[in-house]
């Protein structure tokens, strides 16, 4: 278990060039969580512990590079029981097991059990005394995205409102997490039809991510994605074709380290067909569209 920690904790979702290790070692995670998860109840508290870090990587591996969503929900699982077993129902990691396992719901597009963990993870994380209450706003962030998906509109202003409050007061209103609720905000209000209000979140947003993590960020990426969503609604098609080529230009790193068939890819080939349709080309883009669909119906 302490060697499989090991390698395990070298993957990074940012980091293209960790996923191969971490896919080999993830596989022999899911092997042998059979094996390590019976007679768990047994081991020691340390033990426990060292087995939910190693399925809890293992789990975001599957969820945010493989798109393995039955196997991340059971290593995640796995991670939550081990965790309850070590440290009681109560602690601040059976809150963060929960969220990551609404993550996984959230991707799969089970909304209402990806709610339910979310609660409970709050319900967890808002009693906490002496944490980065930063834990917290992330989940609200997660239940924002949600409502945002089922045409919620207000509750999702709500809680993007809120996990901004608590960022700023923990770290400022220039971190990258204020990013992201802004990002979430600003597609709320396209969603809306405030276009304009839309745009200058998306704006704020795009500022903060290229100072605090650089211009050719994956999150980067997606806000330029997100400004040529509101520039095409706008009928400002070779704006909105200009925002689409530069996320796709970031965007394409990542494609050589998934591969072609992966769910990113799938997104930058949608990204391409907008971007053609934006110029006029409409045949172009509605190829795009099709080999994008065909690589999310194979996953």
């Amino acid at each position: 278990l302490e060697a499989l920690k090991d390698k395990m904790g070298n993957f990074d979702p940012e980091k293209p060039k960790t996923f191969s290790e971490a896919r080999w070692f993830a596989r022999h995670v899911r092997a042998a969580a059979s094996h390590f998860h019976s007679g768990s109840e047994g081991r020691s508290a340390g033990a426990q512990l060292v087995l939910a870090s190693v399925c809890s990587n293992a789990g975001a591996f599957f969820s945010d590079v493989a798109c393995s969503f039955g196997d991340a929900l059971a290593m995640h699982e796995a991670a939550l029981c081990a965790f309850v077993n070590a440290l009681g129902e109560d602690h601040v990691n059976v809150g963060a097991a929960l969220n990551l396992i609404g993550n996984v719901y959230t991707k799969r597009g089970a909304f209402d059990l990806a709610l339910e963990q979310y609660e409970k993870s709050v319900a967890i994380r808002s009693k906490a005394v002496g944490h980065d209450r930063t834990a917290l706003a992330k989940t609200f962030n997660n239940m924002a995205f949600v409502y945002r998906a089922q045409g919620k509109f207000p509750e999702a202003l709500d809680k993007y409102t809120k996990s901004v409050a608590i960022y700023v007061e923990e770290s400022g209103d220039e971190g990258p997490d204020v990013a992201k609720s802004y990002m979430g905000m600003a597609v709320v209000f396209k969603e809306m039809g405030r276009l304009e209000e839309s745009l200058d979140l998306h704006q704020r947003s795009l500022t903060i991510r290229i100072n605090k993590l650089g211009a050719d960020h994956a999150d980067v990426a997606l806000s330029y994605s997100n400004m040529g969503n509101v520039f095409f609604e706008q009928g400002e098609l070779k704006k909105a074709a200009a925002m689409y080529q530069k996320s796709s230009d970031i965007s394409r790193c990542r494609d050589d380290a998934l591969g072609p068939e992966h769910l990113e890819a799938a997104g930058r080939l949608l990204l391409m067909g907008k971007m053609k349709c934006a110029q006029g080309q409409h045949a172009e883009g509605l190829e795009l569209f099709q080999r994008s669909a065909d690589i999310r119906i194979k996953a």
